[in-house]
């Protein structure tokens, strides 16, 4: 049995010892009561070191023991040497599961600016370049009702569209800088050129997915 408590559970580790029969009956129904004990795998009660499994179990645990912490910006879940062992899959997965746990953005990506291996890093920091991006659409989107109400009141259509195309722009530039470095000369004023919404999207992807500057330089 696994616990994801943040404090050690006092539990009998018998089955037999879980059931509350009744005295009256105790007796007569004992017989047919499975008694067997069982391994009762406690978190709360294991260093993170001292977490047993294959590299993807330690990892999954560690998180599930982090996250009732709330310690999943901390070193254990980090831990670079653990981090290359875990497939791919499941290393998306987990980090998914952290983003989805209201951690600070900026945090996560500090940590993930500090991973070595590039293959790691890049997955982690394209994740957490579109959990930013559904966010801002998110508040963009409740932006845009807001801002239709007030259209239609005051006539203010035409700034919010400007807002939003610029905000598009601001996401490409952030994007590109923090997977790919600094920007070449020209590419912000490139970028602040553009005011098509289909073309913002699109430089947005590939400003996510690109591996080099290069390689987004080329898009139409």
């Amino acid at each position: 049995m696994l616990s994801q408590n943040a404090e050690i559970w006092d539990v009998p580790e018998h089955f037999a010892e879980l059931l509350d029969l009744p005295d009256d009956l105790f007796e007569t129904l004992r017989p047919y009561v499975p008694d067997f004990s069982y391994r009762h795998l406690q978190l709360a009660g294991m260093a993170y070191e001292e977490i047993p499994g294959t590299s993807a179990g330690i990892f999954v645990l560690r998180a599930m023991k982090a996250e009732r912490l709330g310690s999943l910006l901390e070193d254990p879940i980090w831990d670079e040497e653990l981090l290359i062992q875990v497939p791919p899959e499941l290393l998306e997965m987990v980090l998914r599961y952290i983003l989805t746990r209201d951690v600070d953005r900026d945090g996560f990506e500090a940590r993930v600016n500090k991973i070595g291996d590039p293959q790691v890093r890049s997955k982690a920091m394209t994740l957490a370049q579109v959990y930013r991006q559904e966010g801002r659409q998110e508040g963009r989107q409740e932006g845009r009702q807001e801002g239709r109400q007030e259209g239609r009141q005051e006539g203010r259509q035409e700034g919010l569209q400007k807002g939003l195309q610029k905000g598009r722009q601001e996401d490409i530039l952030e994007a590109l800088v923090l997977r790919l470095g600094a920007l070449p000369a020209g590419m912000k004023e490139s970028i602040f050129s553009v005011d098509e919404d289909e073309k913002l999207r699109s430089l947005l992807h590939a400003a996510i997915q690109s591996a080099s500057m290069e390689e987004f330089s080329k898009q139409p």
